[in-house]
């Protein structure tokens, strides 16, 4: 009976660090905790599915053996706690984050897309790309990854003198603050892009779209291309220029559109 006690109480103080963790990765502000946030997320999705998985154990063996009766409402809590740290805080705290950002992307994509076809419409040509002291993100540190990427030029602004978007949006997933899209056109086509949920902007890690945005969008072909798509077959780590949420709400690859 002592074991049992002590493996019901195991279980009920996994699942209690586990909210715990929760709480403090929602209470964290994304913008200055993010990979702290993770860690504590990562943790609390341990200990809460290790409690779930034991206060299961543990109630199915008091069923058959009788033996644990006293702590059946225990397990009971234990259960409760457990799959609200594990189903119900996620939502709200850093993944909860992250499907939000996704959305907001999207949606900032698409309208920056309608403004680059409006102006295309009037001047005949898309917006011109620039990167560091002639594109709109030269406010950002000249080491940043922001400050280097492919983005609007300042000598062709969507906001003035015609007022295509009212600003540039920011990359909620970039490390700057304040910074905006990617952006690269060939001459008859164009790309937009975030980094994406792995924040990767200063990440220079060879697979990154923003490293190979030249090479890897071509108007000429369909788009998405493939490689677009697939990534790099080479890639030593799997490496993928696409973001795709079914390897994990936090993965490789970049938030993007194209032109339609």
């Amino acid at each position: 009976m002592k074991k049992y006690k002590t493996l019901t109480m195991t279980v009920f103080c996994l699942v209690i660090l586990s909210l715990i963790f929760m709480l403090i990765a929602v209470i964290l502000p994304t913008v200055y905790f993010h990979n702290i946030k993770i860690i504590f997320s990562m943790l609390g999705f341990f200990c809460g599915m290790v409690g779930i998985f034991g206060g299961i154990t543990l109630f199915i063996s008091s069923l058959l053996t009788e033996k644990l009766n006293w702590s059946q409402p225990l397990i009971l809590v234990i259960l409760v706690v457990g799959f609200v740290s594990v189903f119900i805080l996620p939502n709200f705290g850093t993944f909860g984050c992250f499907r939000y950002n996704i959305a907001k992307v999207k949606s900032d994509l698409k309208y920056l897309a309608i403004a680059v076809e409006r102006f295309h419409k009037d001047n005949h040509k898309y917006p011109p790309w620039a990167r560091g002291k002639d594109g709109v993100n030269a406010f950002a540190s000249p080491d940043s990854g922001a400050y280097k990427r492919h983005t609007f030029a300042l000598n062709a602004s969507l906001t003035t003198p015609i007022q295509y978007i009212k600003s540039y949006p920011d990359d909620p997933f970039s490390d700057t603050k304040g910074a905006t899209y990617g952006y690269y056109t060939d001459g008859n086509g164009f790309i937009i892009y975030s980094w994406g949920p792995n924040t990767d902007e200063n990440s220079r890690d060879g697979w990154d779209l923003e490293v190979d945005v030249e090479k890897v969008y071509d108007s000429k072909i369909p788009q998405p291309s493939f490689t677009l798509l697939t990534g790099k077959s080479s890639a030593p780590n799997g490496g993928a220029y696409t973001y795709d949420p079914s390897n994990g709400t936090v993965s490789e690859g970049d938030i993007y559109r194209v032109k339609q």
